[in-house]
């Protein structure tokens, strides 16, 4: 979902008669088997939970979702200020994080737990 489609819904849960979660995971990569909001969405359904609206975005899914941009930041700094997004998540780039970089003839690692986790 675009940016200004997940900003209506977060608008629009308000007027629901009970309580919606509202979870933005950034940087969250392609959506896989096994990713959080996959992980999130069974235990929920588990739970007999289904008031949310999980948005997982990644600029490798959608160039919309540039934070760069000084219009989305707005918007979503606007979207916390009323209230309306309960979890923002997210991390580092999984593919600088991969234990493939630990392999023989693996790509380079660019982390090290003690020195530099954040990079080189």
């Amino acid at each position: 979902m675009d940016p200004t489609e997940f900003a209506r819904r977060c608008r629009a849960a308000r007027t629901f008669g009970e309580r919606v979660f509202v979870i933005l995971h950034l940087f969250a990569g392609v959506p896989r088997e096994g990713d959080i909001e996959s992980h999130f969405r069974a235990l929920a359904l588990a739970a007999g939970f289904t008031s949310f609206i999980f948005c997982s975005v990644d600029l490798l899914t959608s160039s919309d979702w540039d934070l760069s941009q000084p219009w989305l930041f707005d918007l979503l700094a606007a979207l916390i200020e009323e209230g309306l997004i309960d979890i923002v998540l997210g991390g580092p780039p999984c593919s600088t994080w991969s234990a493939l970089r630990w392999l023989p003839g693996g790509p380079r690692p660019l982390r090290f737990r003690e020195v530099c986790p954040w990079g080189r």
